[in-house]
């Protein structure tokens, strides 16, 4: 077991890093409008789709460029984020929707995206060509150079939100509002411009989710709504609606699932995410970090 810690560890970390990532991005939005977003998972599936179609020969001028097909794609996923938003969501809360009712809807626009993309692409698994995995070997473990960069990723993001939130008025206004929505719109701060604002940055999150996943592993329809599922775990541990909360929440999953994986069949991990968030919801359903009542 001692030999193989360090190598559970990196697998941890490397897996944690995406669960990390998406949790953010729920966090996020659940932080401002208070509801429960199952539609990040549809965010995940249009940037993984649209990496793979840009990276592919159906657009070879664009996809000679990794970095070019990452950039469209991550920024793809953002702008259908504020769409989202804008044209659905708000429709709703201008009707006084409960939250119950736009959880059910973000569910909808999830299993309707899915639909588009089996018709669009059909159900088979799709992987990222032209992109070459080098191993690498440090400190008694292997890895690849897109793992690493995916950990590195998951850092500068985590860094450039934190940036964001504490030094930027868009950040203040986000945090005004998540703390209290009356009295930010009695300091004349436009919540509605704070919304968009905060799910293209959460845009911006899930699509670089549905890239790593692209890159780490493959791309099919379901694989987001299993994503989305360690998303919601992650925010749970850490405390909904508190940021580093999920961060932590990401890699605690990440960590535990290597560790687990290690014991069980793969094929157990999402009956311990489930356990897991069960768990946590009966005991400690305002998270390690949350506060009573948050809930």
């Amino acid at each position: 077991m001692l030999e193989v810690l360090p190598q559970l560890f990196i697998n941890g970390l490397i897996t944690g890093s995406i669960y990390a990532i998406i949790a953010t991005a729920f966090a996020l939005t659940y932080s401002v409008t208070k509801f429960i977003d199952f539609a990040h998972a549809a965010i995940v599936l249009v940037a993984a789709y649209a990496f793979f179609s840009v990276s592919s020969s159906q657009f070879p001028v664009l996809g000679d460029s990794l970095f070019t097909a990452i950039l469209i794609s991550i920024f793809t996923g953002a702008i259908v984020a504020v769409l989202l938003k804008n044209f659905v969501y708000r429709a709703f809360m201008n009707k006084k929707a409960s939250k119950a009712v736009l959880f059910i809807v973000s569910i909808i626009v999830y299993f309707i995206a899915q639909a588009l993309v089996q018709l669009a692409f059909g159900t088979d698994t799709k992987t990222i060509k032209g992109v070459e995995i080098l191993p690498i070997e440090a400190l008694g473990t292997v890895f690849s150079q897109i793992e690493l960069g995916i950990i590195i990723a998951a850092i500068i993001f985590a860094g450039m939100l934190f940036a964001i939130l504490k030094y930027t008025k868009i950040g203040k206004e986000m945090r005004a509002v998540a703390d209290n929505y009356e009295l930010a719109e009695i300091a004349g701060i436009n919540s509605k411009e704070v919304f968009l604002k905060t799910y293209f940055i959460a845009g911006l999150f899930a699509s670089a989710t549905g890239i790593t996943l692209g890159l780490e592993r493959a791309i099919e329809p379901a694989m987001a709504s299993t994503i989305m599922l360690r998303a919601i775990t992650a925010a749970v541990i850490g405390g909904l609606g508190y940021i580093p909360g999920a961060i932590f929440g990401g890699y605690f999953l990440g960590m535990a699932e290597s560790i687990m994986g290690f014991y069980m069949p793969s094929g157990f991990k999402d009956l311990f995410a489930f356990a897991l968030l069960f768990a946590f919801l009966i005991f400690r359903p305002h998270g390690i970090f949350g506060k009573k009542g948050r809930v």
